[in-house]
């Protein structure tokens, strides 16, 4: 079969348009597909010195009854061609395509060799069906939002009444704390450009089960300033997001991703996670200053990486860290710790995207690698772009704990602001103006070739801030943990702004 690159859940099929097979884009995957059209073709090519001709070998259409897909027995093979500027189906000798009209895109889509060192092919297991109830829970958040906060979610997206109202509330704030002889951890107009940014971001591509383009990613951004029970002011930047990226997310041509988990099963009996389905995430990030760890175990862990894994190992800066999301990325996706769960890093697993993404058993997606680091020709969560102008790499992430992240200084970079000072174990520094912040960092690794041929095969591990533990202090954070994971998703509490 033949699927868009672009909008994936698209695929090649036929329609009869005057009399003639045409071939067009049809819907096949996702919530909106039309069960009574659905299908797709598959295709045959046959190549002959420097042509190749191409055959729709087979039907296949939706069956209600079946559940799924299956094959239409009466199809019988038909010829490609093109007529125009239409691409038809012929019995007649369809056209011979040349190197020159079957050819790669000009951005590299390709899964850089450092997110499947070991070159594991792709699993034939079936996908893991996505479901979606077609309500949207973040619709209702100006409603549950306290009414001291309520101006600033009257719209969705980028709004002159809301920003009004954003610029009001941090002036509170800065004003609030520094009566407490407190103070933010970055400048005013750090969170302003964060918020604009965020809020501008839009759904540009039909990839995920439930996509809508043009539906904003992060619709609400807004500022709350709670206080404790001692009267100790709180503030956070509250970011509604659906959790999902802008473009394409390569999940279906990921070699190994997740498995369903069924209990009883091996991971080839298993279906696994080539979709993914917006989520609810109301994640508080805290903007007052509570300054920087100075030891490994200094935050007091619910749990973390190290200790839920089934083998004793030292505690490390890797290792140290939430055993869900460490934070959030500028395009409203969660960013996990860059070892996975079985505490080796996700990128030598082949359980990556070309963007260093994969979706979860609830088929929320979930960044673990840099992709731009790993192959900076793609369309990843930042790119060459983002420095152009600029004296210091685009900011791309936002730590639980405060800390912003930004991208890596790239090769050869000698000029850019803080480049001179060395990162921390915990991957970040402090110069300037900028405060302590998180980047974006490389490590050369060494992965095992599973299988008869054993060895092991060198490769870089591309790291996301946060990549493991916080440096940013967070006992003192109000209302952090959710069990034994950070609070980020669903409805969230006082500390967002909501009616309790």
């Amino acid at each position: 079969m033949l699927v868009s690159g672009k909008h994936s859940n698209y695929a090649v099929d036929f329609d009869t348009m005057g009399g003639v097979k045409t071939l067009i884009m049809r819907e096949y995957r996702s919530y909106f597909m039309d069960e009574s059209t659905a299908g797709f073709l598959t295709f045959t090519f046959t190549a002959s010195g420097s042509t190749t001709h191409i055959a729709a070998s087979e039907r296949h259409a939706f069956s209600a009854s079946a559940g799924g897909f299956v094959a239409d027995g009466s199809w019988a093979s038909l010829n490609v061609a093109i007529a125009g500027q239409a691409a038809v189906l012929t019995t007649q000798t369809g056209t011979a395509f040349t190197a020159f009209s079957l050819y790669l895109p000009t951005l590299d889509q390709e899964i850089p060799f450092d997110f499947n060192p070991t070159q594991l092919e792709r699993v034939p297991n079936d996908e893991f069906q996505a479901t979606w109830d077609g309500s949207d829970k973040l619709a209702d958040v100006n409603r549950d939002v306290l009414g001291s906060y309520q101006d600033q979610v009257v719209a969705a997206g980028p709004d002159s009444a809301t920003a009004t109202a954003a610029d009001a509330m941090l002036s509170i704030i800065e004003s609030t704390l520094a009566a407490e002889g407190s103070a933010l951890r970055y400048p005013v107009a750090f969170y302003k450009t964060v918020r604009e940014g965020m809020l501008a971001r839009k759904v540009e591509v039909s990839d995920n089960y439930d996509a809508v383009i043009g539906k904003n990613s992060i619709p609400y951004v807004y500022f709350t300033n709670e206080t404790d029970s001692d009267g100790g002011y709180h503030p956070f930047m509250v970011i509604a997001s659906y959790g999902v990226t802008e473009g394409m997310t390569h999940l279906w041509d990921i070699p190994r991703p997740p498995g369903d988990g069924t209990p009883g099963t091996q991971y080839g009996e298993q279906t696994v996670t080539r979709n993914a389905v917006g989520q609810v995430y109301m994640v508080k990030i805290p903007m007052k200053d509570y300054g920087e760890v100075e030891t490994l175990t200094e935050n007091t862990m619910v749990n973390d990486l190290a200790s839920d894994a089934r083998v004793t190992v030292d505690s490390d800066h890797l290792n140290f860290a939430s055993i869900s999301a460490t934070g959030i990325a500028i395009d409203g996706v969660p960013v996990y710790p860059t070892l996975n769960n079985a505490l080796n890093v996700s990128a030598s697993e082949g359980e990556l995207s070309s963007i260093g993404i994969h979706s979860g058993r609830g088929l929320g997606v979930h960044y673990h690698a840099d992709a731009h680091s790993a192959a900076s020709s793609g369309l990843n969560l930042y790119n060459a772009a983002d420095y152009e102008g600029y004296s210091h790499p685009p900011i791309i992430s936002l730590g639980f704990d405060g800390v912003a992240g930004y991208g890596r200084y790239m090769v050869g970079d000698a000029t850019s602001d803080g480049i001179a000072n060395t990162l921390d174990d915990w991957g970040g520094h402090e110069h300037g103006t900028y405060g302590y912040h998180y980047h974006s960092e490389t490590a050369e690794k060494t992965a095992e070739v599973k299988g008869p041929d054993g060895g092991s095969v060198s490769y870089t591990a591309h790291i996301l801030p946060p990549k493991g533990a916080w440096r940013g202090r967070i006992n003192p954070i109000p209302e952090f943990w959710d069990g034994s994971a950070p609070g980020y998703g669903g409805r969230g509490g006082r500390y967002h702004g909501i009616v309790e």
